[in-house]
């Protein structure tokens, strides 16, 4: 598992801003199973895009190419982010335990996926903690900061006690070249 505490993007006010614009709970509109794990918001343009012929913001492009430079730092192998989405939670929103091993990438083909990977873009003081029930772990959220681990790893949300969007993620699958 890799935990970066310092990990910055450009222009995170216009991305938390972009998100919070169109993230939705609509089951159609995004591969992410929403009504089995429980989930608060999402926005998944990638899987719009292919399903729905709806533009790419490009902020959202350079904010992937930022995340992709920053990993590279980190990890020496070559890899691809397959699939990048944003998570919204409030109001006892959070996610039941899952894993990535198969991910559906935005033009729905599953494939194996070897890394997930979540940057929190916002996060309140007591915002939900992710947890990882078969390693026992448990972490608190700050702003800016990035883990990556293996995809077959179980993880959740804890379901947010706030009544606003307390915490926003950003997660990705991610493939070795």
């Amino acid at each position: 598992m890799l935990i970066l505490d310092s990990f910055e993007i450009k222009n995170p006010d216009k991305i938390e801003k972009l998100i919070m614009e169109n993230a939705h709970a609509d089951k159609t509109r995004t591969s992410a199973l929403i009504d089995l794990h429980n989930y608060g918001k999402i926005y998944q343009p990638y899987y719009e895009k292919s399903e729905n012929e709806i533009e790419i913001p490009f902020l959202w492009t350079t904010m992937q190419y930022d995340i992709h430079t920053n990993i590279k730092r980190f990890i020496k192998e070559d890899f691809d982010i397959v699939d990048l989405w944003a998570m919204t939670f409030e109001n006892g929103e959070g996610v039941t335990p899952h894993d990535h091993t198969y991910g559906t990438i935005p033009d729905n083909q599953r494939r194996k996926i070897d890394y997930t990977a979540v940057y929190y873009l916002k996060t309140e003081q007591d915002c939900a903690e992710i947890f990882f029930p078969d390693e026992g772990l448990r972490l608190q959220p700050k702003v800016n900061q990035f883990i990556m681990f293996d995809a077959n790893i179980r993880h959740g949300v804890e379901p947010s006690i706030s009544s606003k969007v307390d915490r926003i993620s950003i997660s990705m699958d991610i493939v070795k070249k």
